[in-house]
């Protein structure tokens, strides 16, 4: 739609004025309000699906988030323990270089296996898929690019808030049976 919006935009400033009073240049400026009009109704309309589909799938999209952040705190606990580990490894290591001084073989499969570097390879698990790669968030910008290139930021804005902000509270109310 972006592209249709700078179209009328050059069609009614750049076109239209140079082609003079002709009934057809007329006509034609007087369908180019109802054009930009129309394109910013589409937009919302596809906003608004997203929004109905957003409330649809929000579960879904809620149990990915948590095994997301779940997965995420087990990664950052596993980082936390990670320095202990290493200390073990650099004392192993530091014991296999003494080794090395005194007469032991520095080049072992073992020495190599313990400097502390971890092979990406092996610690690599199941990729889940995060909460953003279930949503596609497209009818968002775009409706935002058309309504900022229509001078009306604030009112999708307002808008998108209001309808965020009535998720929200749906989501988080006690269903009638739980109360």
């Amino acid at each position: 739609y972006y592209p249709a919006l700078r179209t009328l935009e050059q069609l009614e400033h750049t076109c239209l004025p140079r082609a003079g009073q002709y009934r057809f240049c007329s006509i034609m400026s007087e369908n180019i309000p109802k054009l930009r009009t129309h394109i910013r109704d589409t937009a919302m309309t596809q906003l608004r699906d997203f929004l109905e589909s957003i409330r649809k799938h929000s579960d879904k999209i809620g149990e990915t988030a948590i095994k997301q952040a779940q997965l995420q705190r087990s990664l950052d606990s596993s980082v936390t323990l990670q320095p202990r580990a290493l200390i073990g490894r650099r004392s192993r290591k530091e014991a296999a270089a003494a080794g090395t001084e005194s007469g032991g073989q520095g080049d072992s499969p073992m020495s190599e296996q313990d400097s502390g570097i971890l092979d990406v390879e092996d610690e690599e698990e199941e990729e889940v898929p995060g909460a953003q790669d279930l949503v596609d968030f497209s009818p968002v910008y775009r409706c935002l690019h058309i309504y900022t290139v229509l001078g009306l930021r604030d009112v999708f804005e307002n808008y998108y808030r209001k309808q965020r902000r009535k998720q929200a509270r749906l989501v988080l109310q006690p269903h009638s049976n739980m109360v």
